[in-house]
């Protein structure tokens, strides 16, 4: 059971960044470009940051660390967002690790696999 909630988890949070995809572009029509206006732009929002952290298997576990890598890079790629990882070695790193990247104020933090579950619970509170 443990293992299907950890599957769930994930896809809905692949899915989840899936569905920020831009959208297609608007077709350009014939009509002449909209007069320039005197209000100053919008200043440009800042970059999302990104972070995930693994289970104790580690990135090249070929399982589910390695696809949210994947995930992560076309983050980066579609959005320009900056992505780093955590690899945790234990499961006493899982609440340290999310805290530290959680006082850094990253924007998104994916925790992947079930065995992170309590630790996510436990430092969401927090923060």
């Amino acid at each position: 059971m443990k293992h299907l909630i950890g599957v769930l988890t994930l896809f809905f949070v692949l899915a989840a960044i899936a569905a920020c995809a831009p959208a297609a572009a608007p077709q350009p029509t014939s009509a002449p470009p909209p007069a320039a206006s005197a209000q100053p732009t919008a200043a440009p929002s800042k970059k999302l940051v990104m972070a995930m952290v693994t289970d104790e298997a580690g990135l090249g576990d070929q399982g589910f660390n390695d696809s949210a890598w994947e995930g992560m890079n076309r983050a980066k790629k579609d959005f320009g967002a900056d992505i780093k990882v955590v690899e945790s070695r234990e499961q006493a790193q899982y609440v340290p690790n999310f805290s530290t990247l959680a006082e850094a104020k990253t924007d998104l933090i994916v925790g992947v696999g079930f065995l992170l579950n309590q630790a996510v619970n436990e430092v969401a509170v927090q923060y």
